[in-house]
């Protein structure tokens, strides 16, 4: 796979990516996510996760090591990235394993996760551009609509939790309502040749999938359709929040 297939780090690019895995393997993803270093990830490629960690994030019992070493070694398996192009006249379709190595210490307690080379820039730029909780959250979604919008929005808000806590409040602003094109929404989805009227649209892509967002996940959002420009092209505008706008945002440690 070439390098600069990974360096399109827009929006749109991520909420397209794909995960398949199971509810045990995103809450492991999730906590191991949350002791990614950028800085070391890429200069070392691994992410070291005390086992104990494991254990309290997960409510696995410590002495059950073959649970453990089969959550772990399943999560190897599953953390595939799937990545579609987003250009009509270019299609093209890839996988990327995420995890090249585990490795135990049993002496340290702990467990070494070695990623893909390939895939580093690419695990670096989720990890800046989402919030932790991220993870957890899309192992609960059934729809495909809603795990795309659900991603877009994602991203949007971890961008007003910086700026609040930067004290830009008008960008604050702007990221916490985003202005989102109906065509740009039709190309995430990929429903560009799908639910031609509006009413459809909003009813097969928007609602059901802002249902499932607001009922399971950690976000909560409201949308109105708006007239954009002089061709009065439809727009969607969001509004999104959380608990978290209640408190001082930071990355954390789980587990």
């Amino acid at each position: 796979m070439k390098k600069d297939e990974l360096t399109k780090y827009n929006e749109e690019f991520l909420a397209t990516i794909d995960m398949k895995m199971d509810l045990k393997s995103y809450e492991l993803y999730q906590l191991l996510f949350s002791y990614i270093s950028p800085t070391k990830l890429k200069k070392t490629g691994v992410v070291d996760l005390p086992v104990k960690a494991i254990i309290n994030y997960m409510d696995v019992d410590q002495n059950l090591e073959t649970e453990l070493k089969t959550i772990v070694n399943t999560l190897q398996r599953q953390a595939v990235y799937e990545i579609s192009n987003l250009d009509k006249k270019y299609k093209t379709y890839t996988t990327v394993s995420a995890i090249d190595r585990i490795h135990w210490d049993l002496e340290e307690h702990s467990v070494s996760f070695s990623f893909s080379e390939d895939v580093i820039p690419l695990i670096v730029s989720i990890k800046k551009k989402y919030p932790f909780f991220v993870f957890k959250d899309l192992a609960s979604f059934q729809k495909k609509y809603s795990i795309v919008l659900y991603k877009y929005l994602a991203m949007y808000y971890k961008k007003y939790l910086i700026a609040k806590n930067k004290g830009d409040f008008e960008k604050a602003e702007i990221y916490k309502n985003p202005l989102i094109e109906i065509v740009k929404i039709r190309e995430i989805t990929k429903t560009e040749n799908e639910y031609k009227t509006i009413s459809n649209f909003d009813r097969r892509v928007l609602r059901e999938s802002v249902e499932e967002i607001n009922e399971k996940s950690m976000l909560k959002i409201d949308f109105a359709k708006v007239r954009k420009g002089r061709n009065y092209n439809f727009a969607v505008q969001f509004n999104i929040s959380s608990e978290f706008d209640e408190k001082p945002y930071r990355e954390k440690k789980l587990g």
